[in-house]
């Protein structure tokens, strides 16, 4: 978002979804907006626990977009837009007076009833919930009782290996994130998998497609090392399960 053009091409998308709601439909959303806003809701009326360090900075700047959205213009602008921006996907704004030209929108823009009363329970008020510095505190605080804990009992087994403390800290989960590893990078996270002890214990999966493309080869890596890895190259999000695309 760095021009006027693309804050008006915003407010359009605002505008589209405003004749929705004056159709007179009780039921106008789709799946997928319904399934995008409750994604929204449990972000901003719950705290980010329990989440890798990327998604929890993936979800706390969506969370700092949307309180700015709302503080600015108000539940119902807010409403408006996580129905266009999927958690992951919201825009870095670098147009230097967007949020100033939305609260003129706001200001301006007539509101349906419908919209009104489902905007004002998608955000409970400020003083029921952690604020996103909360919620970062407590955070690593858990992080630091986690590390504690798996440390003593360390301490008490030293045989005890990262790749045993790893499969307490993290069980097995479904798939929840998913990034785009360059090849300038391939190295770093290939020196993982010989250097883990539980990754060699698994077999490389070699996928080849029927059709004349290119195969796939997958590693095991411990899941902390992936984390830790992502934030430092940077990777580029290419899934997101609790992102739905609409």
């Amino acid at each position: 978002m760095n021009s006027i053009n693309d804050f008006t091409n915003f407010c359009k998308r605002l505008e589209g979804f405003i004749h929705v709601f004056q159709s007179g439909d009780p039921d106008p959303l789709s799946f997928m907006h319904k399934k995008q806003l409750n994604a929204w809701k449990a972000l901003l009326n719950n705290e980010l626990t329990g989440k890798s360090k990327t998604q929890i900075h993936v979800r706390e700047v969506a969370r700092n977009f949307a309180s700015k959205i709302r503080k600015v213009a108000g539940n119902e602008t807010l409403f408006l837009t996580v129905l266009i921006y999927a958690i992951s996907r919201v825009p870095k704004i670098t147009y230097e007076t967007f949020y100033a030209d939305l609260t003129k929108w706001s200001e301006s823009t007539h509101f349906p009833k419908s919209l009104h009363d489902q905007a004002s329970s998608l955000w409970n008020e400020p003083g029921n919930r952690p604020s996103v510095q909360q919620e970062a505190n407590n955070h690593r605080l858990s992080s630091r009782t986690t590390a504690q804990t798996t440390g003593d009992a360390h301490l008490r087994n030293p045989t005890t290996t990262n790749e045993e403390i790893e499969s307490r800290i993290a069980p097995n989960k479904p798939l929840e994130i998913a990034f785009l590893v360059p090849p300038d990078s391939l190295d770093a996270f290939y020196k993982l998998h010989k250097d883990s002890l539980a990754s060699q214990q698994h077999s490389a999966i070699l996928t080849i497609p029927t059709q004349d493309r290119v195969a796939s080869l997958v590693l095991s890596i411990p899941r902390t090392e992936a984390v830790s890895q992502g934030d430092r190259f940077g990777l580029p999000m290419i899934f997101n399960s609790e992102s739905p695309s609409v």
